[in-house]
């Protein structure tokens, strides 16, 4: 360990595997994971661990003297954060330390890689890490499919699902990803997260299980390191096995059974060799259609097929190429095909040629090939299905993944009458405004076409909601361009004064007697939901979700009262609570709750224009003379990070807008809009290139790439004027357009750029000597005064700087 570093440290043994450097944020962790090897490390018990404390000291000033140092040292290794720790805690939502740790680091130049399980909590630094993806790895613990083990091993830590949404988004902002499948406690279970996460993390780091000798003893480590070779391998994704996992593999123990369906790729399919539907599931497809007619992913015909219908077609007819026809049972393979096989099934039943249809799949409600058909009747099986074996007809294996059946037919309740002891019957409502209705609104009018083109590719049209919500906009333009007053904007029917704090409401029934009072308000760009009891404060749930939109709250603070009051049943603190939010969520208060960031940006606005330039642009006009500017297309595909990165710019705050923020501030601000010409440019971004123009016209220019790092600028010659590029680094266009208000992300500048022939290539990252930096390519012409006839630089005046 480097001794001039106070709070930054070299990891010793399995964790130098992670990273070069670490910090710990904080002392201990409150997500009181059973497996964890925090307290034995650190050498104290459990229940200390797990009360979070702040470290000793003036941690943050120790980090501003380690950033120097490593900066001085020219360090270019990532510094983990966390490991006895979690930067995520819950903790950390009131003390925020790991978003001041990132802006010293990452402000310093330094390179970053964190891990968690904090789910949701961690995509409030966001903002942070997109304007230094370059330095940055998001990572992520994942550990459990099944919701039930995560709850029991990783009690307090945010769920799965959670945790792979943080990661999905990181990668769409262009950060590097990856996934920590460690500790392995059930190996089908990690298989199928890495199968799950693949499409959105660059790599993987595989361990084992350790501390735990009897369980990890019952698990071929052998066989689930090659397993998971194979799938990262299939996958085509980075992976690594640590060292303690590799070692174990060394020793050459069996494979085993258990895992081998995994090792070869079968997920239980129909045209296994092994795997079958279960014969409650058959009995059940034959309550409904009283005869199969055809099974298209037969494992065999007549005695051997394990469905009973009157036709079979095997892996080797390929039913895929085949006719279909009458009642069909499918049990497709599972693997990358799946898509072909449900699309043949929507096609022949869409067609007529099927009468009817049930299928049995894996519940990925995620996949494209699921949303072909989730119009359909289906059940969402509970549990896990066990499927049958054709060797051993008393072995049965629950599969790794969660199970659909769905109905396509019109005798749904013969179906939902033989399926409804198996699982939920889940019913899709269809949209009760058409949209042919919506259609109609927007022919023959171009700028209403493409406003609806661009909600739709954000897919805002695909619920009834956002359609009455782009009927009601649709139809306000509209009478707004007549000539008249125009119809009241949805948001000021819903809305006519907001507020952030509802009146406390006092809990009754079974709990009366304690003169318990229950106040929601938001603060701090979180929503509070507080249960005093007197003048006194006894219970706080701090979320980052609308109470109302929140599935998770009423189970919390259902917890928190049974433990302030153990003397009352769970199932009367529980019948309170959704008796006084069923109360609540109809209520005018409710309607006129809305988040503290809302209020601050309707407080701070003035007045709103549509200004006509092509696209239409709106200025937002603020308090103290500054003004927001968003595209058409920024409003419509609701990206928070837009006003969040404008706001930063001008205000030098926080925002903090999620999505359900930014789409209350579009509709306040549309429902304010009024139109007027443009100012007389051809373009709001017309400035932004003028001063971009000053600026690069006192950079000494070179054709050394190396002057793109010292200067900012390099001429990257052609034959002729027309092949040469002026490359310029992207912090000089970055600062120009943060200077002026605009998103640093904003995509439109350099459409416009391109359109008007001044940019000839976008944004991208060029690689010179050991590091890398991005730059734009500007075309030439914006230094005219720089180029001889022969269409080469003549650096007129300007010493070459290489």
């Amino acid at each position: 360990m480097n001794p001039a570093l106070k709070a930054i440290y070299t990891p010793k043994g399995a964790a130098r595997e992670y990273a070069a450097l670490a910090l710990n944020n904080y002392t201990g962790c409150d997500h009181g994971c059973l497996y964890c090897y925090g307290p034995a490390t650190t050498k104290t018990t459990r229940d200390k661990f797990s009360s979070v404390s702040l470290r000793a000291g003036d941690l943050l000033a120790k980090v501003r003297s380690d950033a120097k140092t490593l900066v001085e040292g020219g360090c270019k290794e990532y510094i983990n954060l966390c490991f006895t720790c979690d930067p995520y805690s819950h903790f950390d939502e009131e003390h925020r330390i790991t978003r001041e740790i990132l802006s010293i680091l990452l402000d310093a130049g330094l390179n970053v890689q964190i891990l968690t399980k904090g789910g949701e909590r961690g995509e409030r630094d966001f903002d942070i890490l997109e304007k230094h993806r370059d330095q940055v790895r998001y990572g992520v613990t994942l550990t459990f499919s099944e919701e039930g083990d995560r709850e029991k091993w990783e009690p307090h830590a945010a769920p799965t699902h959670e945790r792979i949404e943080a990661l999905k988004k990181a990668y769409g902002m262009g950060i590097d990803t990856w996934v920590s499948i460690e500790p392995v406690i059930d190996p089908i279970q990690s298989l199928e997260l890495i199968r799950v996460s693949a499409p959105f993390t660059h790599e993987f780091k595989i361990g084992k299980l350790n501390h735990n000798k009897t369980h990890e003893a019952g698990i071929n480590w052998v066989q689930f390191g090659n397993c998971a070779i194979e799938l990262c391998e299939d996958l085509k994704v980075r992976y690594t096995l640590k060292e303690d996992l590799v070692s174990v593999m060394q020793r050459g123990e069996e494979i085993t059974p258990a895992l081998e369906k995994m090792k070869n790729g079968a997920l239980f399919t129909s045209d296994s060799p092994e795997w079958y539907t279960p014969d409650d599931i058959i009995s059940r497809v034959i309550r409904v259609f009283g005869t199969i007619d055809l099974d298209p992913c037969s494992n065999g015909r007549g005695g051997d097929a394990n469905v009973p219908a009157r036709n079979h077609y095997t892996l080797e007819e390929n039913g895929l190429n085949q006719e279909w026809k009458g009642r069909v049972y499918m049990n497709p393979p599972y693997g990358n095909e799946i898509q072909k096989w449900i699309s043949k099934l929507k096609e022949e039943y869409e067609a007529g040629n099927v009468q009817e249809a049930i299928a049995l799949v894996p519940a990925r409600t995620d996949t494209k090939w699921f949303n072909l058909i989730n119009k359909y009747l289906r059940c969402e099986v509970s549990g896990r299905l066990k499927f049958k074996s054709k060797t051993d007809p008393d072995q049965n294996d629950s599969a790794p993944f969660p199970s659909a059946i769905f109905y396509l037919g019109k005798n749904e309740t013969a179906f939902s009458e033989a399926f409804s002891e198996r699982g939920l019957i889940v019913k899709p409502i269809q949209p009760e405004i058409a949209i042919p209705e919506v259609l109609k609104l927007i022919q023959g009018d171009p700028e209403l076409k493409s406003l609806y083109e661009l909600h739709a590719e954000a897919g805002r049209l695909d619920t009834p909601d956002g359609l009455r919500t782009f009927e009601a906009e649709a139809r306000y333009h509209l009478s707004l361009r007549g000539g008249g007053e125009g119809e009241e904007h949805p948001y000021l029917k819903k809305k006519d004064a907001p507020i952030s704090r509802m009146p406390p409401v006092l809990l009754q029934g079974g709990l009366v007697a304690e003169m318990l009072k229950l106040s929601i308000f938001s603060e701090r760009r979180q929503w509070v939901s507080e249960i005093s009891q007197g003048e006194r404060t006894i219970i706080r749930v701090v979320r980052g979700v609308s109470p109302f939109n929140d599935p998770r709250l009423i189970g919390r603070l259902k917890t928190e009262i049974g433990r302030c009051f153990p003397l009352y049943k769970t199932t009367v603190i529980l019948e309170e609570l959704n008796r006084v939010f069923d109360g609540l969520i109809n209520s005018p208060d409710a309607e006129k709750l809305t988040s503290e960031v809302v209020l601050r940006a309707i407080d701070r606005t003035e007045r709103v224009w549509r200004e006509l330039y092509k696209p239409p642009v709106y200025a937002i006009e603020m308090k103290g003379k500054k003004t927001l500017y968003f595209s058409a297309s920024d409003l419509a595909k609701c990206q928070p990070l837009r006003i969040n990165e404008q706001w930063m710019a001008l205000f030098n705050e926080q925002l903090g807008a999620r999505g359900r923020d930014f789409e209350e501030i579009i509709d306040y601000w549309i429902s304010e809009a009024t139109e007027r010409e443009a100012a007389g440019i051809p373009s709001i971004y017309e400035p932004v290139f003028d001063e971009i123009v000053k600026m690069v016209s006192v950079l000494p220019i070179s054709k050394e790439k190396i002057n793109l790092v010292t200067h900012g600028i390099w001429l990257e010659s052609g034959p002729n004027t027309d092949g040469a590029v002026l490359w310029v680094r992207s912090d000089i266009v970055t600062k120009i357009m943060r200077s002026m208000g605009k998103s640093e992300s904003d995509p439109n500048l350099a459409s416009y750029l391109i359109e008007e022939g001044k940019l000839k290539e976008r944004s991208r990252v060029h690689r010179i000597e050991r590091g890398a930096l991005r730059a734009w390519g500007f075309s030439p012409d914006i230094r005219p005064d720089e180029f001889s006839e022969d269409g080469t630089a003549g650096f007129q005046g300007c010493e070459h700087h290489g």
